[in-house]
């Protein structure tokens, strides 16, 4: 049913929900009006304009446009021109020209990293070469926060543009041929997520670009932090990407990002001697653990790297290279990977990393994604695994990113009491029908665990929500009150009351024991509400901005347009 402009108001009242939730169709026709066209007849919808949230433009260009991403303060991205319909070209002055102009202005994509760490996405620079290959795929970084961490996938992504991958893997291997064959020391390497294209090329292609890559990490003597990621490869791919860096220089590596390395629901990897059971007790023996010399790594370098591999590796020597790949992290001090690279066995990929069995990993981010489902894996890391972990490497602290996560059943077997969780940085953003037949997610449940389990732990807060299924106003206030080490709070969302936002102003401005620094709302505006809620939001900055200053509290208090 398309909505017109003289049903605008039925259509309110029809769709009318509790707590500011309102029908998809309501709001598109609210918030872009000159989207929906009524003939009189057909109620025809103008199909050829564009959301002015969307973060793509669908424009014919031919010059690539440079923009920086700003650090997320609240909101939404903005929208983003990016390069999809481009022709390539190998002219190499105006590859030049392209990267001088990239260091000029800044790249596209330069999100600033609160884990103290900055990570630039956009080009490839090397002594002598300059290459600049346009994404082809829209995945945007803009972590200012772990929580403001942001992934969307343009729909090139199902449908490529072939040419364009072929011409990308042509630049892409011209680099890494490049960086293979000179004396090229670096301390870190950010990789490009125009490396999605990798997992698009022909085998032979890309057979050849993993292997130059691999001879770059073992020349490497001093690098210390690595960044690759949203690189969506299949298990074999992947495997040999992470065991590059982890034979190659696993010795020096400090910091190392690789979230969303493997292709979706791609781990736990499952052999036939497998059988996944979320319910088994964790088997960990701590003095019968396999020992890997450094002839059987020589030997796995020489079978991965040192001749071409086209063809699958099988589920058993995928697990035996992985594994063995987990032991040569030895000095790592930040890990970032997804939740299911370390679930397998109740937890006990999580006791096989050598950096916490030596007691050097500081903090630990997990990436929980939809294709990250307990109850489908089988697999979740238990009580027992955290514990026996925090007593390995007692300084081990946990960053949990939890991305659209639809029902509170979801989170129980991942949030247990015994982790050191430090920071949640949680986003829901279903809409209530996209849920389907699964229970909606109960922001009441979640607020409650992490009051009975973690106040005593939890530093930063980080929640985005779209469509709570209960009063936020009151959970709110219970867990600011009840998290003594609070340090941060960001939330996003909808309020049922200005009254509970103000009641939690008042409370730090009477408590002094409270270790709160910033607290930051955005919060969703009512489109059924004439005036919205812009003079509650003015009332609250004018009265409550200057005595938490005073108090050493950074507050902010916005609208977030839905």
């Amino acid at each position: 049913m398309e909505l017109t402009s003289h049903e605008s108001n039925e259509e309110i009242k029809r769709f009318k929900l509790a707590m500011s939730r309102y029908h998809k169709k309501c709001l598109y026709r609210l918030r872009y009006p000159d989207l929906y066209k009524d003939n009189g007849t057909t109620k025809a919808k103008v199909r050829d304009r564009v959301f002015a949230n969307q973060d793509y433009i669908h424009k014919n260009v031919h010059a690539p446009t440079f923009r920086k991403i700003e650090q997320l303060k609240g909101g939404i991205t903005k929208p983003l021109e990016l390069p999809w319909n481009f022709n390539f070209k190998t002219d190499e002055e105006d590859m030049v020209e392209l990267a001088t102009a990239c260091e000029m202005r800044d790249a596209v994509f330069r999100p600033s990293f609160a884990l103290d760490d900055k990570r630039s996405h956009i080009r490839f620079v090397s002594p002598g070469k300059v290459m600049y290959v346009p994404l082809m795929h829209n995945v945007i970084s803009t972590p200012s926060l772990p929580g403001s961490y942001h992934v969307s996938v343009n729909r090139s992504f199902i449908r490529p543009n072939f040419t364009f991958v072929k011409d990308s893997g042509q630049a892409m291997k011209m680099w890494v041929l490049h960086m293979a064959g000179v004396d090229c020391q670096r301390s870190s390497i950010h990789f490009n997520p125009g490396f999605l294209n990798l997992r698009l090329l022909a085998p032979e292609m890309r057979d050849t670009i993993i292997r130059h890559l691999a001879k770059t990490f073992k020349k490497q003597q001093n690098l210390t932090t690595l960044t690759f990621e949203h690189a969506f490869l299949d298990s074999t791919d992947a495997l040999r990407v992470l065991a590059s860096a982890a034979l190659g220089s696993g010795h020096t590596l400090q910091k190392l990002y690789l979230c969303n390395l493997f292709f979706p629901k791609s781990l736990p990897l499952q052999t036939e001697f497998d059988d996944f059971d979320v319910h088994d007790e964790l088997e960990y023996d701590p003095v019968n653990q396999p020992v890997y010399s450094e002839e059987m790594k020589s030997e796995a370098w020489n079978k991965l790297f040192e001749k071409p591999l086209f063809d699958q590796m099988p589920p058993v020597a995928i697990d035996y290279h992985f594994r063995m790949a987990l032991s040569s992290l030895s000095k790592l001090t930040v890990l970032m990977v997804n939740y299911s690279w370390l679930s397998k066995g109740n937890g006990l990929y999580l006791l096989q990393l050598e950096c916490i069995r030596n007691a050097s990993l500081r903090k630990l981010i997990l990436v929980v994604t939809p294709s990250e489902d307990t109850n489908e894996s089988r697999q979740a890391i238990n009580d027992k695994a955290w514990a026996l972990a925090v007593r390995m490497c007692p300084c081990l602290e946990l960053h949990l990113l939890l991305f659209e996560t639809a029902a509170f059943i979801d989170l129980k077997q991942v949030l247990v009491r015994s982790m050191p969780l430090i920071s949640i940085h949680f986003s829901n953003t279903y809409l209530l029908e996209d849920v389907g037949k699964r229970k909606p997610w109960s922001f009441s449940y979640f607020a409650r665990y992490l009051n009975s389990y973690f106040s005593y732990k939890l530093e930063v807060i980080n929640i985005t929500v779209r469509h709570p299924s209960c009063m936020v106003d009151s959970c709110l206030g219970k867990m600011i009150m009840k998290c003594e080490l609070l340090r941060v709070f960001l939330y996003r969302g909808p309020v049922d009351k200005f009254d509970s936002v103000r009641e939690i102003f008042d409370f730090l401005l009477r408590n002094n024991n409270m270790r709160i620094r910033e607290i930051r709302f955005s919060v969703a505006d009512d489109p059924c509400r004439p005036i919205g809620w812009t003079e509650a939001v003015n009332d609250i900055k004018d009265k409550y901005t200057t005595p938490l200053a005073v108090k050493g509290i950074t507050m902010s208090i916005d609208i977030w347009k839905l």
